[in-house]
């Protein structure tokens, strides 16, 4: 569980920097670990390197806040902890 959840964390993270890149006007190559994009300028760089980051803060957030509305027995608690603690 805790590969797939941390799999899964990465694409996300990694396709929030590959989305951006397209929204600026750049043409990523999503590759299994990382996004390569040929240079656009300092703004785009820094749009592009921020989105991921910026992505996985709001995920934990969102992730943190469903685990405490959750107050139950069971893994649904725990489940959401580590999704946030994986996102951040």
């Amino acid at each position: 569980m805790y590969t797939a959840a941390f799999l899964a964390t990465v694409l996300l993270h990694e396709l929030a920097h590959a989305l951006t890149a397209l929204a600026v006007g750049v043409h990523p190559t999503l590759f299994n670990s990382h996004v390569d994009a040929p240079p656009a300028g300092p703004r785009p760089e820094i749009l592009i390197a921020l989105a991921g980051p910026v992505f996985s803060l709001a995920q934990g957030v969102a992730a943190l806040v469903l685990a405490a509305r959750g107050r139950s027995t069971g893994p649904g608690p725990y489940l959401g902890c580590f999704w946030g603690y994986s996102a951040l």
